[in-house]
């Protein structure tokens, strides 16, 4: 079972989240509600190449390993290659033929930090090749 040490541990200066919950009924429930979690129409991140990832899935008994294994690798397959993952299942027979995956993914948008990092350094690398005062200026800023 997932506790709050689990949403402490993905949450902790991850910087942006998506949440999103997902309900499905019927013959391919775990897909459904695994895709309907990851792609809200009324939220505008995407949880694409997360770096952590929080998956809980709630089902009747009826639920097989399977589904839960199929819900959980829709969502693990969009968050990035080195993502932390967590989840867990839970059962509650009030949902008869139902299932409910809620996913809280963070860490979003780092991609594109790093390559703004890179872009800013790339900048100042050229700068400091093309003037001669570069280093002048570091030494300047290195005195005490």
């Amino acid at each position: 079972n997932l506790d709050f040490a689990d949403v402490k541990s993905i949450m902790a200066d991850a910087g942006y989240a998506h949440m999103g919950v997902g309900v499905a009924t019927g013959r391919d429930k775990a897909e459904q509600a695994a895709r309907t979690a990851i792609s809200s129409p009324l939220i505008e991140t995407s949880m694409e190449n997360a770096r952590g990832v929080i998956i809980s899935i709630t089902g009747s008994s009826d639920i097989g390993l399977e589904e839960v294994e199929l819900a959980s690798s829709i969502i693990s397959d969009m968050a990035h290659p080195d993502a932390t993952i967590i989840w867990g299942a839970q059962l509650d027979d009030t949902l008869e033929d139902t299932i409910r995956v809620t996913v809280v993914a963070t860490g979003l948008g780092d991609d594109k930090k790093e390559e703004k990092n890179n872009d800013l350094a790339s900048i100042l690398g050229n700068t400091a090749d093309d003037d001669e005062s570069y280093s002048d200026v570091i030494n300047f800023f290195k005195k005490d």
